[in-house]
């Protein structure tokens, strides 16, 4: 895949994620994709185990999104970010302290690997 296509899919995960789109996210993702949060004790192999992290931090981080986007850059078949991630969480997240009902900001570097069209690997970092 081109540059541009890489970083064009890389954009609809992002937009799709900020609108909280789960039927974009699912279309986006390849069967066997691994999501990884590498600071807060995410680790899912499948889009299924996937797709349910994300519709349970559809109300566990209401108004989750990327912004202030510092970077992307595409280096073969991955996407690199740097933005920031922000909620108002409902719950403690993990490895985050008390954090229910407190407004969060995370910078993150955000790794996007895609095959074929699909997501098959995420790593965010920070």
């Amino acid at each position: 895949m081109s540059d541009a296509t890489i970083e064009q899919l890389a954009e609809q995960y992002v937009d799709a994620y900020n609108r909280n789109d789960l039927d974009a996210l699912e279309a986006l993702l390849h069967d066997d994709v691994h999501f990884q949060h590498h600071n807060r004790e995410v680790d899912y192999r499948t889009k299924e185990t996937s797709m349910d992290m994300f519709r349970m931090a559809a109300g566990a981080f209401p108004g989750k999104s990327f912004s202030n986007r510092l970077s992307l850059r595409v280096s073969g078949d991955t996407a690199i970010l740097q933005h920031t991630w922000t909620c108002t969480p409902t719950v403690d997240a993990p490895n985050m302290g008390a954090t229910a009902g407190v407004p969060l900001a995370t910078e993150l570097a955000t790794f996007l690997t895609f095959r074929d069209g699909k997501l098959v690997e995420y790593h965010d970092f920070g």
